[in-house]
């Protein structure tokens, strides 16, 4: 008995220093594998359109991932939201039930994001939207980023313009949806209170290619400029048709109207256009992102590429620092990347300066 006794003193005293030893060889093992960059692997998740009408942007967000994803420990998994809400929560719950992924990113349209947002918030999922704009999501949680300016800012920012230049009756064109109508009621607010009239507002749907009846009641109202608060595909019909309507309306959008399609469907009508742009002071960034993209694909990139270019880096630069990837964005001050200089604000919306380009 006396035997048994000391044998589980001795057993009892051995494991007194065997335990905290071993605690200690399995969280450095832990710390090691979680933050070193070099063994450190992350899953993210890309929701994002490849087809449909939006597939030409969330073409371009894949390839920007593809291309700041080479050579690194990220793990992409792509899903194609179709631009459609409940086809990009079915992707959402797939990447996080089955799939297990850490974030998830690629977000282009705002009726998506707005869609899974609130679901990556329960879960405490880390999101980062490349191309959404709606302002419904700038507070959307603790949990969702945004690297893509927001409708308030971009609205905001043209009303402003317009009533510098002496204009004072506009009219609104908007797509029906969540990033149209932020779009078009940040504007119609903002021009108001600076002492502008909104004579006429006329809505078209995401897929409308016919928008000469709006376009007709827009010109009865007499507008100096027309606000387009659309998607590309939208503001190259109503270019080209009002043109061919001979009305000669002038028009002004947000950098969301603008793209290569936009100059195809609009022809010669893209002439004098103009829209808001993130102000880019130093291009050197910009122009080795669209090097590299032309190398690799044997094309030009376009919005919003940058911004899920600068996405990604921004989260291997997290995993350099051994910081938490949430934390690393809210500190994000004066970064020079493809899509200009930007910061991020305490609330996770990029924050960008702007101007007024025309179409070339």
């Amino acid at each position: 008995m006396q035997l048994q006794h000391a044998i589980l003193l001795h057993m009892s005293k051995s494991l007194k220093v065997l335990i905290p030893a071993v605690l200690v060889v399995v969280i450095a093992v832990i710390a090691a594998y979680t933050y070193n960059p070099k063994t450190a692997s992350l899953k993210i998740g890309v929701i994002t359109p490849l087809t449909g009408e939006a597939g030409a942007w969330g073409n371009w967000v894949k390839n920007s991932i593809e291309l700041a994803s080479e050579n690194s420990n990220l793990k992409m998994i792509y899903e194609d939201s179709m631009c459609d809400p409940k086809t990009g929560v079915n992707a959402y719950k797939k990447l996080t039930d089955v799939d297990k992924v850490d974030l998830i990113t690629g977000f282009v349209c705002s009726s998506v994001a707005m869609a899974v947002s609130p679901l990556a918030e329960q879960d405490g999922i880390t999101m980062i939207t490349t191309g959404a704009s709606t302002t419904d999501l700038k507070d959307a949680g603790e949990h969702i980023f945004n690297m893509w300016p927001l409708n308030d800012a971009q609205a905001i920012f043209v009303a402003d313009y317009l009533i510098s230049q002496g204009i004072r009756k506009a009219a609104i064109l908007y797509v029906n949806n969540d990033f149209g109508l932020t779009m078009k009621q940040s504007f119609e607010q903002e021009f108001k209170e600076k002492g502008g009239q909104i004579v006429s507002v006329e809505t078209v749907e995401q897929k409308a290619t016919d928008l000469r009846t709006q376009l007709t009641k827009i010109k009865q109202a007499e507008p100096e400029y027309v606000f387009l608060a659309t998607y590309y595909e939208n503001a190259g019909f109503a270019l080209k048709q009002s043109k061919e309507l001979n009305y000669n309306l002038k028009f002004i959008g947000s950098i969301d109207t603008y793209n290569q399609q936009t100059k195809e469907i609009a022809g010669d009508a893209i002439e004098g256009y103009q829209y808001s742009n993130p102000k880019n002071s130093d291009k050197t960034a910009y122009q080795a992102f669209v090097k590299d993209y032309e190398e690799r694909f044997g094309e030009k990139p376009d919005l919003p590429g940058e911004a899920a270019y600068d996405t990604i880096n921004l989260i291997k630069k997290a995993l350099e620092e051994n910081s938490d990837i949430e934390t690393y964005f809210l500190r994000v001050k004066d970064y020079l990347g493809a899509s200009g200089k930007l910061e991020i604000d305490e609330k996770g919306n990029v924050v960008k300066e702007f101007e007024i380009v025309k179409a070339q």
